[in-house]
């Protein structure tokens, strides 16, 4: 089957209307000016240093957290905790930056669930706010014996978590968001959205 590779992020898809549609949403480009690079088939070659290569049966289960507002949510770390149980695990989180006015340069600011993680969280930059979220989330869960190390993303959340599989080769991912009634992430399906263009099973963590 034909892979169509994006050429200005390397995202691949598997039909053409995803790749399109990709170009025309992440990009904003007519994907008539873009040509895209195909494969028709993967070719497997032996490594040139088979002793330097990654044994996938020996290293820990990695498992990519996605999260902003429900970080502080009692759910989102027994889920985590649950996983962590089930043998040896890595976790890498990504909180994506809150989403600022291209105009004003402001956020709009919701709160988060639980405590706040700074107290003047509505006087702070939107990448700011997300690496004090961050700070306070990986402090806590590590406390909590979690063996987990974060990043502040993009504000768009295919963005962040494309960004961030690049460097961390993930097998899951969690997806921390507010109730369906308040949640722009679940409402825009993003969660199918995750796995049908990483090929991930993505776990929805919804904050109670």
């Amino acid at each position: 089957m034909p892979v169509h590779q994006c050429p200005r992020c390397e995202l691949r898809f598997r039909t053409e209307s995803e790749y399109n549609d990709h170009l025309t949403r992440e990009h904003r480009v007519d994907p008539q000016d873009v040509n895209p690079i195909r494969y028709s088939r993967a070719k497997h070659q032996k490594p040139l240093y088979p002793d330097l290569v990654e044994d996938e049966r020996d290293r820990p289960r990695r498992i990519l957290v996605v999260s902003n507002a429900t970080l502080r949510a009692k759910r989102l770390q027994e889920v985590l905790r649950g996983k962590a149980a089930d043998g040896a695990v890595t976790f890498r989180l990504v909180v994506p930056a809150v989403r600022e006015s291209p105009v004003s340069g402001e956020h709009s600011w919701f709160s988060t669930v639980g405590e706040v993680a700074h107290p003047r969280e509505q006087d702070l930059s939107g990448r700011t706010l997300a690496r004090h979220r961050l700070d306070e989330a990986t402090a806590r869960l590590r406390d909590a014996g979690i063996d987990i190390e974060g990043v502040v993303g993009d504000p768009n959340p295919m963005r962040a978590v494309a960004d961030a599989l690049k460097t961390f080769k993930a097998d899951e991912i969690v997806l921390g968001t507010l109730p369906r009634s308040q949640s722009g992430w679940l409402n825009a399906d993003l969660h199918s959205e995750l796995e049908q263009r990483f090929r991930l099973p993505v776990t929805v963590v919804q904050a109670a």
